[in-house]
């Protein structure tokens, strides 16, 4: 039944691990994952048109689309995606930073829609050199790959400060009575395989009393 299920929120920063833990994740529990980025990845020759024109003299045109839309759009897209797998009775992942309140609040409409009940599993990094290190070898993959996806993601640690610097701690909201988990993805003790067990252990003592 729909109501059973549960819309598991994962939540941080490009580059803190979460979508490594989002696929571990849904492949052990065998539910759908839903990534935002697949989605935006998809939008590269719109950004690429709006780009294209504001780099000439020529005034927008009504076909441009910014780049705050299409990431708009996709977060629109995954939401609908994630409430018809919840509207089947089907406990869902989805992969995205969740920075701000409204990404969070446009989680609970899905949820609330459904009857399904929100678990966040939260990335967060204590190390901070752990964190860059991350986010400049996922950059250099990416380089030396002939995939465009991620083309949209932070590529530098500068790219992470600036980013966060805009955030202007936006990501540090309540989330109510909705169950969290906040991992320590930067921990060198704590490996890979004991935060997806953690996150297991935590999915599943909800999902029992659902």
């Amino acid at each position: 039944m729909a109501g059973d299920c549960l819309l598991v929120l994962m939540k941080g920063h490009p580059g803190t691990g979460k979508s490594t833990l989002a696929r571990a994740l849904a492949r052990a529990l065998c539910c759908p994952l839903i990534d935002k980025d697949d989605v935006r990845d998809c939008t590269m020759h719109l950004e690429a048109l709006e780009d294209a024109s504001s780099s000439t003299s020529n005034p927008p045109r009504s076909g441009d689309i910014p780049a705050t839309i299409l990431n708009d759009l996709s977060y629109q897209v995954m939401w609908r995606i994630a409430a018809t797998q919840l509207s089947l009775g089907l406990t869902v992942i989805v992969d995205s930073p969740l920075s701000s309140l409204q990404r969070f609040q446009e989680a609970e409409q899905s949820a609330a829609a459904t009857g399904a009940r929100i678990l966040v599993i939260e990335c967060a990094p204590s190390k901070e050199e752990v964190w860059k290190e991350r986010v400049e070898r996922r950059a250099a993959a990416a380089a030396q790959s002939a995939s465009s996806s991620g083309w949209h993601k932070p590529s530098t640690w500068a790219d992470i400060e600036v980013l966060m610097s805009r955030y202007q701690g936006c990501w540090n909201y309540d989330v109510g009575l909705n169950p969290k988990l906040t991992l320590d993805t930067g921990d060198f003790v704590i490996s890979p395989e004991q935060l997806l067990t953690q996150a297991l252990d935590f999915v599943r003592t909800y999902a029992a009393k659902s």
